[in-house]
């Protein structure tokens, strides 16, 4: 990653004011709540100060999903802080992690570069949107969208979210990673792990004859008891 943009990075004035101790942390963040089959969604990568404000410069950010569940249709800019620079910050071909089999990836691994843009001092003091990654979703269930630490597709090149930054050519200034859950809720899944089981089998009848006059999770059929018609209905919903 440093013999790409060697400029950037060795850029040899920093008039602001940052910590060369601090971190950056990377998130991943979905802010729908309920989605369903070919809905189109937003998963933002978010950047953001560990303790004390810190310069971003470049990051190299590989990224997975689950193919059954997603998939990726491209990446966004809009809502960036203006400090990402466009057109560079994208899925690179042939990335030397070799993540990113075609352009945007489809295999469930992916390779994002993002580039601060070039003169621009971005002190990072609050979250702040670096892209937003477009997944259309094709299956049910839930699954998480993952920021990788080591992927080893390529050995000598392992794939591991990096971010640079201070006022340091080539600082490495990464903080935490955190994922993304996402998905379609399964019927009948009351624990949220996207299968019916005997979990939840056991958390139906552990209500079993409860009469609700407000809205009960474990009356699927929605007439006001947790019976048997419940019951059926779980079963015919059982992974």
């Amino acid at each position: 990653m440093k013999y790409i943009y060697p400029i950037l990075l060795m850029s040899s004035v920093c008039h602001a004011q940052s910590d060369p101790n601090a971190k950056l942390d990377l998130s991943l963040v979905f802010p729908q709540q309920a989605v369903d089959i070919n809905d189109i969604i937003e998963v933002k990568l978010m950047v953001s100060a560990s303790s004390n404000p810190q310069r971003f410069i470049v990051a190299d950010v590989p990224f997975g999903w689950d193919t059954s569940k997603l998939q990726l249709l491209g990446v966004s800019l809009e809502g960036s802080n203006v400090g990402v620079m466009p057109g560079y910050s994208t899925f690179p071909p042939n990335d030397y992690t070799w993540c990113n089999e075609v352009v945007p990836p489809q295999d469930g691994n992916g390779m994002f570069y993002c580039y601060g843009v070039l003169g621009y001092e971005w002190i990072v003091t609050k979250p702040t949107q670096m892209c937003k990654f477009i997944f259309k979703v094709v299956g049910l269930g839930q699954s998480e969208v993952v920021l990788y630490d080591n992927l080893p597709l390529r050995p000598e090149y392992p794939a591991s979210c990096v971010v640079y930054g201070c006022c340091v050519g080539g600082n490495d200034v990464t903080g935490t990673l955190s994922n993304a859950m996402v998905g379609v809720p399964v019927f009948g899944d009351f624990n949220n792990d996207g299968i019916v089981n005997a979990g939840d089998m056991s958390a139906l009848l552990a209500d079993w004859g409860a009469i609700n006059y407000a809205s009960n999770p474990h009356d699927l059929n929605g007439d006001g008891i947790v019976n048997s018609q419940d019951l059926a209905l779980l079963f015919n919903n059982w992974s």
